[in-house]
């Protein structure tokens, strides 16, 4: 399971939680994904 479709299962059980993903700095794409499917309210970059 992808950091993404955690979140997409998390939104379903706690909707009012707040949502960080940790991805690579390579990743860009799932981060783009991530901020306009599941509204990110932080995003980190592994170091």
């Amino acid at each position: 399971m992808s950091g993404l479709e955690f979140l997409e299962q998390a939104m379903d059980v706690f909707p009012h939680a707040r949502r960080v993903l940790l991805t690579a700095y390579a990743d860009t794409d799932a981060a783009i994904e991530a901020i306009n499917v599941v509204d990110l309210d932080h995003y980190l970059l592994e170091p």
